[in-house]
């Protein structure tokens, strides 16, 4: 769960960019083909970009410093009652924010299904046509005309025969472009992205895009503007159907500006040229991965006291090269991250003096998973006690063999950072 923890925050980072490019430099443009494929662009881009590592050299070792931040795993909790010998099961392991991700992708999942569902129902249910290719099928109130793919749903009552002529032109541009592709794949990537107020902002530009694409479709087949708008105007009320092209979206005075903007060389070539190589560039930074050389001589000298205060257990190796931050493929721990959660909450003993002097706080252990899949360079990050930090050192380092980590096919060395908290209550 750690891993699609930080998944979806860099997604959501990159949608938080995405929105501010394309606010800043194209909402107000009448480049529809452009703006499209942008914003599609930018959902792809924000889907794949977490799994992408380019790797970087910093200049020196000092500026490794600052780039170095390690993979810090889920906290783990230990308290003196805990039974050790139990499994640790996976609802135990849910945080609340888990929880309420979990609760949020299946209300959404649910609420899709229903609207396919009933769109299903709708087309089932009513006389339907052949026409030019689509198939019209026709509907009472209270519903607006909207499209799913080649079917234009569409309530003949509601239009004069001129009037509905323009109407299925509308709907028939959201067919030829395909619009439906791209509320299906909105679609199940909000259910992924619910809580991202970014995702959701850049959903309804999209769906604002493809009104004035087909809006423009129409006025192009020599469709009057002024009875155009006439009939967009008197689209004021009625139901919507989830996850269909709805012919009254977005009825603001925007769409009818869009209507007679005209295009500017800022429009057509400067705004669109900056927006994209600002997103190019801003994937590039996201995909960059800093690296550090690391020997012996960069262990710190309280690691060694550390090592030969703990006589109890086995020594970890020690690790020397670079050492990476990220990977393609991260080291992942025999049995997952719910068995690594296990193996330290029932290895950890709650030390009696610690309990004695009400000792409690969170230990952070750092270590390095090598490019054999061992753990070496074992040592405290931040301590909260030497009776505590010594207890979390100790299990650490006893940690079993991983699978190494990954990067262009090769096993390297991964630093990980993980919190122990140690609680009474």
């Amino acid at each position: 769960m750690h891993n699609l923890l930080n998944y979806l925050i860099e997604s959501s980072i990159f949608l938080g960019i995405e929105t501010g490019i394309y606010y800043a430099f194209l909402s107000r443009l009448n480049t529809f083909g452009f703006n499209r494929f942008f914003l599609l662009s930018g959902f792809m881009v924000s889907v794949v970009i977490p799994f992408i590592s380019i790797s970087v050299s910093p200049l020196s070792n000092a500026s490794a410093d600052l780039f170095a931040v390690n993979d810090t795993l889920e906290e783990i909790a230990v308290y003196p009652t805990m039974a050790k010998n139990s499994v640790v099961s996976f609802i135990y392991d849910l945080s609340a924010f888990q929880w309420i991700y979990i609760i949020g992708l299946i209300l959404l999942l649910t609420r899709l299904i229903i609207a396919y569902y009933k769109l299903n129902l709708i087309g089932k249910q009513n006389k339907r046509k052949e026409y030019k290719g689509l198939r019209i099928i026709e509907v009472s109130n209270p519903y607006h005309a909207f499209s799913f793919f080649k079917w234009i749903f569409i309530n003949p009552s509601r239009y004069s025969d001129d009037e509905q002529q323009h109407v299925i032109n509308h709907e028939k541009a959201h067919a030829n472009y395909f619009h439906t592709l791209d509320i299906i794949f909105l679609e199940l990537f909000l259910i992924t992205q619910w809580f991202n107020p970014f995702a959701w902002l850049l959903k309804k530009a999209l769906k604002e895009t493809h009104e004035f694409q087909a809006d423009q479709s129409v006025l192009k087949s020599g469709t009057s503007m002024g009875r155009y708008k006439a009939l967009l105007l008197a689209e004021v009320s009625g139901y919507k159907v989830l996850a269909a092209n709805n012919f009254n979206e977005s009825l603001t005075k925007k769409r009818f500006n869009m209507m007679s903007k005209k295009n500017t060389l800022k429009s057509k070539v400067i705004f669109p040229l900056f927006a994209i190589g600002t997103l190019i560039c801003s994937s590039i930074v996201f995909a960059c991965n800093k690296e550090a050389d690391v020997n012996q001589t960069d262990l710190t000298s309280d690691t060694d006291d550390q090592v030969e205060n703990l006589s109890t257990y086995s020594v970890t190796e020690r690790i020397t090269g670079k050492i990476h931050y990220m990977a393609d493929e991260m080291p992942q721990y025999p049995g997952g991250e719910a068995a690594l959660r296990q193996f330290i909450a029932s290895e950890v003993h709650y030390p009696e003096e610690a309990k004695q002097r009400n000792l409690e706080g969170k230990v952070y252990v750092e270590f390095v998973v090598g490019e054999d899949g061992n753990v070496g360079n074992v040592k405290i990050a931040r301590g909260v006690d030497p009776i505590l930090d010594n207890e979390a050192l100790r299990v650490v380092k006893n940690l079993p063999q991983w699978v190494p980590g990954k990067i262009n096919g090769e096993n390297v060395n991964i630093s990980y950072t993980v919190p122990i908290k140690f609680a009474l209550n």
